[in-house]
């Protein structure tokens, strides 16, 4: 009777014994691990996150070592290719590059520019005056304000190319001098610009609908530009006609990027809307998005007919 009751007890203390370490597991032991399996995880996280921003800063420090070039690059690449007109610096360099080379300049007629991308092209034609070798050597020296020698550019100047060249003969000399006579020279060069845009005005008009149009059939009555290309701001300028009924009309529209659709408009995060009317009838207003291609769609409303300008 004693043994049993001895029994008993260690069997109750087993049983105790195992149910604390399966509580102690469960309880205790099995969310610590799963915290430090967390915390390992983080660790992780946090060491690929420390190299990435160490491979940053060298990154950075490397620029930094190089910042000083960097910038006289960016000068002398704005010296050669400017990103507008610049005939005022072009002018100074003409006339010094004259001067060196012993000729007269006579006059500096600018003409159109040109569009493009990445160059741009602005046209200049020059009349001088001088002999033929110092008229050679001013050839010479406008060409050469960018030149390429051991691989790199040496720039002093402008990008010019001479595109023509037409020389009158100045009278023969009648004393013994073996000087040659003076020549009239017109010389047309292009000078070359960095990214110059096309500023084409789109132009869209049609005729107004009722204020109570519904929104399906107002974006299906839509006018629409071809997609252009922006650097950032769009100027749109309205115009209405009204009649006696309806004083107060409005031009709405979308500024809207390229691939997505008209249908689509309302429900584009990227779209930037537009509603001219009253005192915005005629003044310009400036829709300011990213650099991108576009496409604006426009429609009016409650007047009898409308147009719409559009300057990317």
């Amino acid at each position: 009777m004693k043994f049993t009751k001895g029994k008993e007890v260690y069997i109750i203390t087993a049983v105790v014994a195992v149910v604390l370490i399966v509580a102690w597991y469960f309880l205790l032991l099995s969310p610590m691990r799963s915290k430090l399996s967390d915390l390992d995880s983080q660790v992780v996280a946090q060491q690929a996150a420390l190299v990435t921003a160490q491979q940053e800063v060298a990154r950075l420090e490397s620029y930094k070592k190089t910042a000083p070039q960097s910038r006289a690059e960016i000068v002398r690449l704005g010296k050669m290719l400017p990103e507008s007109e610049g005939i005022p610096s072009l002018i100074i360099e003409l006339t010094r590059t004259a001067e060196a080379s012993g000729v007269d300049l006579n006059s500096i007629t600018r003409g159109a520019t040109q569009p493009g991308v990445p160059f741009g092209l602005q046209t200049v034609t020059l009349q001088v005056t001088g002999r033929f070798f110092d008229i050679e050597d001013f050839l010479y020296r406008l060409e050469s304000y960018v030149a390429f020698r051991n691989a790199g550019f040496r720039v002093t100047g402008r990008l010019l190319e001479v595109t023509t060249l037409s020389m009158t003969g100045g009278a023969v000399a009648t004393t013994s001098s073996s000087a040659s006579p003076p020549l009239t020279v017109s010389v047309t060069l292009n000078a070359y610009l960095w990214a110059v845009l096309q500023t084409t005005t789109f132009t869209l008009t049609g005729t107004g609908m009722p204020a109570s149009t519904d929104q399906p059939t107002f974006i299906a009555n839509m006018a629409e530009t071809p997609v252009f290309h922006t650097e950032g701001i769009v100027t749109v300028t309205a115009q209405i006609a009204s009649d006696s009924q309806s004083a107060l009309g409005v031009v709405e529209g979308f500024l809207v990027p390229a691939g997505v659709s008209r249908s689509s408009v309302d429900a584009s995060p990227d779209i930037i809307q537009f509603d001219l009317a009253g005192s915005s009838i005629g003044t310009p207003q400036s829709l300011i998005g990213d650099s991108g291609d576009y496409y604006v769609i426009a429609a009016g409303q409650d007047c009898t007919t409308w147009s719409l300008s559009v300057t990317p």
